[in-house]
C-alpha cells in the first residue's frame, strides 16, 4: 500500500529562554559544588580518612610508632577488648556520667528556669551567673575545677573547714568513691546555662 501524502516532521526544539535556564541551573549547581568542594576535602582529609585509618590499623598489633613494624592479627585487639573488665567498667562510668549528666541537667534546669522566670528579684544576675561557664573554654572550666575541688588549698574543702564541717573534707578528685561524682558535677556546671 502506498502513501500518497507527504508527512512533515516536526522537530520539538528548546526554546532559547529555556536553554539559557537549563545553562543558568548549571552553572548555579557547580558554583555550589565549587564552593562546597573545598571543605569537603578538608573534613575528608581531617574527619573521614583519620576514622577509617583507625579503624584499619584497629586490626593490627602496632606500637605507635613505627608503622612497617605493625601486624595483622584480625579481630585480635577487639577480642581482647570486649574481655577486659576495664572496658566495661569504663563502659558503665561513661553511661552513669550521660545519665547524670543529661537527667539532672535537664531536669535542674528546667526548675531553675522556672522559679526565675517566676518573678523572683534578682533574676537577671541568676541568668548571667548560670549561663557564664557556657562561654568559658572547657581547659578554663578544668582549670576552675581543679581549684575548687583541690585536697589541700582548694575552695571547697576551706568553706568545708571554715564552717567547721573539716571531717567532710575530701580529697575529691582522688578518691576513688567521689571523683566520678566530682567530674559529673564539673560537666553539669558547664553546660548548665545552655539547658537553662
Amino acid at each position: 500500500m502506498a502513501s500518497t501524502g507527504i508527512v512533515a516532521t516536526i522537530t520539538p526544539r528548546k526554546s532559547t529562554r529555556v536553554a539559557g535556564r537549563d545553562r543558568y541551573q548549571l552553572r548555579e549547581t557547580l558554583a555550589g559544588y565549587g564552593l562546597v568542594l573545598p571543605a569537603g576535602v578538608l573534613y575528608a582529609a581531617f574527619q573521614i580518612f583519620p576514622i577509617l585509618f583507625a579503624f584499619v590499623l584497629s586490626f593490627f598489633d602496632w606500637d605507635g610508632l613505627n608503622l612497617s613494624q605493625a601486624q595483622f592479627i584480625g579481630i585480635g585487639n577487639y577480642t581482647e577488648l570486649f574481655t577486659d573488665p576495664l572496658f566495661w567498667s569504663s563502659v558503665l562510668h561513661n553511661l552513669f556520667v550521660a545519665l547524670g549528666v543529661v537527667v539532672v541537667q535537664c531536669f535542674g534546669s528546667f526548675l531553675l528556669a522556672a522559679i526565675i522566670t517566676a518573678g523572683i528579684k534578682g533574676g537577671r544576675f541568676f541568668q548571667l551567673v548560670f549561663f557564664a561557664p557556657m562561654v568559658i573554654s572547657t581547659i578554663a572550666v578544668g582549670m576552675l575545677a581543679i581549684f575548687i575541688f583541690s585536697p589541700s588549698q582548694g575552695l571547697l574543702n576551706a568553706i568545708l573547714r571554715a564552717v567547721g564541717l573539716g571531717a567532710w573534707a575530701q580529697p575529691w578528685l582522688g578518691s576513688a568513691t567521689w571523683a566520678l561524682p566530682t567530674v559529673i558535677v564539673t560537666m553539669m556546671l558547664q553546660g548548665f546555662g545552655l539547658s537553662f
